[in-house]
């Protein structure tokens, strides 16, 4: 099997905890050849955790320009995504990006537009896309297990507490990003929904900041209207501990998810579907390795994909600040 040469930019948090394991996992597809960070000495760290070692650069820049790698793993502040994706297709390198794909609609546009003028592949990581439960639910749904879906309850809450290693990057304190956490994490949660449900149509809601430390507000409840008919309400804080509950109302049954069980009630039975649990991140650079080198067709790491998933976090903090439902397409406009 022809391994893919991959590079790494960006030797924090996410490439060394998230990135590294999964990659290690895949290393009969994808070998590590080259690394690059904002200090030298961020990527002679990760250099260490890496077999055959790979080769440290001063400057994105430089790795990019070297010819050493064929694609680019950009684990970076998502301010930087758009100039750093064009800047790897300009040396024309595969690129992977982690989510979301940017700070606002305005600079996801242009990530859309530079892998429309580009025959290499650009895949924005989401790993709630690549998530077996969301998957199979997704499945039952479309299978009648439900009836019609009506309506979505998804509360999730998860106090980051001050000295949480993700709240303490620099850039999370004063976010740029669109809502802070509620865009940083939520465009997860928003993937996993439209994976189920499909398309969302219109939003209203309402945000807080309870967590002055936490740089943004970091508190959502939104109505959803989805394109299929069925409503939804979504609850997120980053301030507040509670839990995780989602349940799907249809027609003929009720289904709840719990971690990676599915409990579905209808008036004939209940049952628990049991769903394999996988590592999502292995999954999408599984994923990335057979689009790059295969051809398969990006369908869960494309830059239309991840642009809806914050079009809806976008339209959320629109409906809040002019007190109005809010169309998502009118965020293209």
């Amino acid at each position: 099997m022809e391994k893919l040469r991959l590079a790494i930019i960006g030797c924090g948090i996410a490439a060394r905890e998230l990135h590294l394991p999964a990659l290690k996992r895949l290393r009969d597809r994808i070998e590590i050849v080259a690394l690059a960070s904002r200090t030298r000495e961020k990527a002679e760290q990760l250099s260490l955790m890496i077999e055959p070692k790979p080769r440290v650069f001063d400057s994105a820049d430089e790795l990019m320009a070297s010819g050493v790698a064929e694609a680019v793993d950009l684990a970076l502040p998502t301010i930087l995504n758009p100039d750093f994706i064009e800047k790897a297709l300009k040396y024309n390198l595969h690129v992977i990006a982690e989510k979301p794909i940017a700070i606002d609609m305005k600079n996801a546009k242009k990530v859309l537009n530079l892998e429309n003028n580009s025959d290499k592949t650009v895949y924005i990581a989401e790993n709630y896309r690549h998530i077996p439960v969301f998957q199979k639910a997704a499945r039952i749904i479309n299978d009648g297990g439900i009836g019609k879906p009506a309506f979505l309850v998804w509360k999730s809450t998860k106090l980051m507490d001050k000295e949480d290693k993700y709240v303490q990057t620099s850039w999370r304190k004063k976010p740029l990003h669109i809502a802070g956490f509620i865009s940083d994490a939520g465009v997860h949660h928003i993937a996993a929904t439209r994976t189920m449900l499909g398309d969302i149509e219109e939003v209203s809601a309402y945000l807080k900041r309870v967590r002055n430390y936490l740089g943004a507000e970091d508190t959502i409840t939104m109505n959803l209207l989805f394109e299929n008919g069925a409503i939804g309400n979504y609850i997120a804080s980053y301030g507040l501990e509670f839990g995780n509950e989602i349940s799907i109302i249809g027609t003929e049954g009720n289904m709840y998810i719990e971690g990676n069980i599915i409990k579905i009630f209808t008036a004939r039975d209940q049952k628990t579907v049991e769903v394999q649990d996988n590592d999502g991140f292995l999954e999408e650079f599984s994923d990335f390795y057979n689009v790059v080198k295969f051809g398969k067709e990006n369908l869960l790491g494309s830059s239309a994909q991840a642009l809806k998933d914050l079009m809806v976090i976008e339209a959320a903090v629109k409906s809040f600040k002019e007190r109005k439902h809010v169309k998502i397409t009118s965020i293209l406009e």
